[in-house]
């Protein structure tokens, strides 16, 4: 009984795994490109309803677009903390805290979740490879 458990296991394991490679893989890898990335969100923002900060909204994005596995709880890929503070003007550990957040209620608030998604959804991630 406990070795099938183990095979099973196993199996799903060997799945899963498989799957987080895929999902957690960056959609862009260019740094060069947040500042662009950056202007194209906030594009996109202004046409929607504005209940959270640019911000906000713009590192939501850019974690998920360069560094999805920040999702997970894990941290953002090297070096992109550094280029957001730079173009925004923000210390690291400001944005580290807004990360947090940002991360938490995309879990938790549907309007949030939504914004990010509709946003998501609508930008030329070509672009930007």
């Amino acid at each position: 009984m406990k070795i099938n458990e183990i095979l099973t296991f196993k199996k799903e394991y060997e799945e899963v795994t498989k799957k987080g490679e895929y999902i957690l893989c960056p959609d862009i890898c260019n740094i060069d490109k947040i500042g662009c990335i950056y202007n194209d969100v906030i594009t996109l923002y202004k046409t929607m309803g504005k209940k959270y900060t640019e911000r906000q909204i713009t590192i939501a994005m850019i974690a998920l677009l360069y560094s999805p596995r920040t999702y997970i709880g894990k941290s953002l890929e090297r070096g992109i903390r550094d280029e957001i503070a730079r173009i925004i003007g923000s210390s690291t550990s400001n944005i580290s805290n807004t990360l947090t957040n940002v991360v938490s209620w995309y879990g938790i608030y549907s309007d949030f979740r939504e914004t990010i998604n509709d946003i998501y959804n609508n930008i030329d991630i070509n672009k930007y490879k």
